[in-house]
């Protein structure tokens, strides 16, 4: 069997739950195993996250998005298991599936192998044979809650001949799996196909995992020089953190950059960058770094500014209904309307220059899976550089 391949999504898994098997009560177990001969494909739902071990076992666990793996029947068909879920950070749960492809056809498709509600089915064992696909399924999640005990339930099982295998191959799927590479697809660049930073910020390699930023699921970019500006942010204990002096906005003079992090909601916040000169920061310090003070004086406030309001007090309160117009296409007609309250900035140097990643995390939000490089005029407004998609795993 091949080594399967691991992706570092770095979720947010602190589960206080007892991990059992509804229908194994003796031991707890969270795995679902798919039996392809006398080999192994074993999905555990830990997500456990680091590289996949070099020697290649009888058994091997797909434990991250997209981690795939091979093994070959008696007959010499090959089997291919790909592992996916869907991750509640809210409710603190996951869906999640495997897909089946048998010699590039593919046999199932997103068969659930973890749910959240008591009366969903979900996959207990699949065995795959010469013959067809078998499938055993309970009702309930995996994860049972502390105190609770298992309930014993009867698989019920169904068999999918061979012969129910569709005629076409799936294109989509490559003819030989690559196990040596990592399941992380590099995002698409919608435009700026010409510029060597947006090729750096959509490179996938092992720095990735170091200084890279993740923008949706499985979209990674880089920082291409391996760092960020060191941003001043408000405290209480400690006032105004010491900030790096940053031309900020590519006019040849350096500013100084606030952070604050807005609450949105009891779940999420939206990122406020205030640029001021140093008239600006004398003049609060004397007056009282008040937030109406700091809005008032700042040469530029972002994502406020770019909704093109002029009146930024009114607007702070009012940032649910802002927007910031980005194109997809390189020109105004191919756009899409990003909300300032779920707005991302990171900005970072590139030779001599400053840009901005941009990024929304809305809950549920249509463009999560979109990110954005644009480059800061002196003028209040942007320059796009780049714009990048997420390419998804075929399931």
């Amino acid at each position: 069997m091949r080594n399967a391949i691991t992706a570092n999504l770095g979720l947010p898994l602190a589960l206080a739950l007892v991990l059992m098997s509804p229908h194994a009560a003796a031991m707890a177990s969270n795995n679902v195993t798919v039996n392809c001969g006398t080999q192994h494909v074993v999905i555990k739902s830990d997500y456990a996250e680091g590289l996949p071990p070099l020697a290649k076992p009888t058994d091997f666990y797909l434990q991250n998005h997209g981690q795939t793996n091979e093994c070959r029947l008696k007959s010499g068909d090959v089997v291919r298991v790909r592992f996916g879920f869907d991750y509640d950070a809210i409710h603190y749960s996951q869906t999640s599936w495997v897909s089946v492809w048998f010699d590039r056809r593919k046999w199932l498709s997103r068969e659930a192998v973890e749910v959240k509600g008591s009366d969903e089915p979900r996959a207990e064992s699949i065995d795959v044979g010469v013959d067809g696909v078998s499938v055993c399924t309970v009702k309930g999640p995996i994860l049972i809650p502390a105190g609770e005990d298992p309930v014993e339930q009867k698989p019920e099982c169904k068999l999918i001949e061979r012969e129910g295998l569709p005629s076409q191959v799936d294109t989509k799927e490559e003819k030989s799996l690559d196990a040596t590479e990592r399941p992380i697809l590099p995002p698409q660049i919608l435009f700026g196909e010409n510029s060597g930073l947006c090729w750096k910020m959509a490179a996938v390699d092992e720095d990735t995992f170091n200084v890279g930023v993740s923008v949706g699921r499985n979209l990674w970019l880089n920082y291409p020089e391996g760092q960020s500006y060191r941003i001043g942010a408000w405290s209480i204990q400690n006032g105004w953190e010491v900030d790096d002096a940053i031309d900020i906005d590519n006019s040849g003079t350096s500013r100084h950059v606030y952070h604050r992090s807005e609450p949105v909601n009891a779940w999420g916040s939206f990122d406020l960058f205030v640029v001021l000169d140093d008239a600006a920061l004398i003049r609060l310090k004397q007056i009282g770094m008040t937030d109406d003070n700091l809005l008032k004086l700042a040469v530029a406030v972002w994502p406020l500014d770019w909704s093109k309001q002029t009146d930024r007090l009114s607007a702070q309160k009012n940032v649910g209904s802002l927007v910031t117009m980005l194109s997809l296409g390189g020109d105004a007609s191919h756009g899409v309307d990003m909300p300032d309250q779920w707005m991302l900035i990171r900005p970072f140097p590139y030779k001599s220059q400053t840009f901005l990643l941009l990024s929304q995390n809305a809950p549920g939000g249509e463009n999560n899976d979109l990110a954005f490089i644009v480059k800061p005029r002196s003028n209040g407004t942007f320059d796009e550089i780049c714009a990048f998609k997420e390419q998804e795993f075929n399931f």
